[in-house]
């Protein structure tokens, strides 16, 4: 019997635990595209990033943090003054 309810698609692919999954996996993959977004706007209008800046880029957990430093990359005139909005944010 267990193994016939192992077996059932329909039974597994909507259970709660792996609805929290996939909602997990969703909110992962829009975290990083904010933080692609954000390198891809600091590449293309003032200098690639470096590691220490990638590094605390990945560590912000929050979408709205990630919005306002998408802003941020947009609005700066350097690379300078991104990486100061980066440090004297919210908490990550």
């Amino acid at each position: 019997m267990v193994e016939r309810l192992i077996d059932s698609d329909e039974l597994l692919m909507d259970t709660p635990f792996l609805r929290r999954i996939r909602e997990k996996g969703r909110e992962e993959g829009e975290l990083m595209r904010q933080r692609q977004n954000i390198l891809q706007a600091l590449t293309l209008r003032l200098d690639p990033p470096d590691e220490r800046l990638i590094t605390a880029l990945e560590q912000i957990s929050d979408a709205v943090r990630l919005e306002a430093l998408f802003t941020a990359a947009i609005q700066s005139a350097a690379l300078d003054d991104f990486r100061a909005a980066l440090d004297n944010g919210e908490p990550r």
